[in-house]
């Protein structure tokens, strides 16, 4: 019975149990991807690519799309929200570019999702866990496999451009700058922070809790080096940490806020502390 067992267990290895579930991973996507084909844009994918189409189909320049972007951060800003890093996501739904191409959106959103999760993982686990490769491949596969079939709203984190532009790109993005913040902090090459310094930028103007995110992780990886690594060349995340804060500023004051959240809503320093404080209450 032993020697059945030792048998059995040399047989289902990590690598083949790893490469089994990457396979049932793969074609529990199949239904996923099918529905793309169906897939439009709708609502509110054509009210802010109104102006870019236009561009887009009368010049095929990329700087009149350019100007039209401006032009619709600019008008919602002041209008409906301050969110103007999603807002000039917004405006290139791929049916700007072409009547069918919106099909691409559920397997743009895929290859983002999945492979910022490698990314990350792989650093994390690999190279500070120190698993070994199939063990973090198999980790990894079933952590995504969960995410994407139980993903409570999959219409806004696949199908829909718009809710894919702010929530899910932003999320893929945190995902990159936490990663290279564990590979900044193992080797402080320049190419790692000049990322970290770009996408924490961007995100002060996205959905307010991937700004709030991607804050935290620079926050507490920050102290983590300071106080336990004791170095102090750490002190470089305050650059894209205030940079992410005055781009969230940005966005917090925009007036085109008020028309969308009622006059009651503003930032002070009271909301800011209060809302904290409900937080932990909550």
């Amino acid at each position: 019975m032993r020697e059945k067992y030792d048998k059995l267990c040399r047989f289902l290895s990590i690598n083949k149990i790893a490469v089994f579930m990457g396979i049932i991973f793969l074609v529990s996507l199949l239904p996923v991807c099918y529905l793309s084909f169906v897939n439009r844009a709708s609502g509110d994918d054509l009210g802010y690519g109104t102006y870019t189409r236009i561009a887009w189909m009368g010049t095929h320049s990329l700087s009149a799309v350019g100007k039209a972007i401006k032009r619709t951060i600019v008008q919602f800003y002041y209008g409906w929200q301050g969110t103007w890093f999603s807002i000039a996501l917004f405006t290139l739904q791929p049916e700007v570019f072409h009547d069918k191409a919106y099909i691409i959106v559920t397997p743009l959103m895929l290859l983002l999702w999945i492979g910022s999760t490698f990314y990350l993982f792989r650093e994390i686990l690999t190279h500070h866990i120190k698993m070994d490769k199939w063990s973090y491949r198999l980790i990894t596969i079933l952590f995504l496999f969960i995410s994407i079939q139980f993903i409570p709203g999959k219409k806004s984190s696949l199908y829909w451009f718009n809710g894919c532009a702010h929530y899910m790109i932003p999320f893929t993005m945190c995902q990159l700058v936490l990663a290279w913040l564990l590979k900044w902090g193992r080797t402080y090459d320049k190419r790692y922070f000049i990322g970290i310094l770009l996408f924490m930028t961007l995100l002060g103007g996205s959905n307010y809790q991937a700004a709030l995110l991607v804050f935290l992780f620079a926050v507490y990886y920050g102290m983590y080096h300071f106080f336990y690594e004791k170095d102090k060349r750490v002190f470089l995340l305050c650059i894209p940490l205030a940079t992410e804060l005055a781009g969230l500023l940005v966005s917090m004051l925009a007036p085109g806020n008020k028309a969308r959240g009622g006059e009651a809503f503003g930032l002070s320093a009271g909301k800011l502390f209060g809302t904290i404080g409900m937080c932990f209450v909550q």
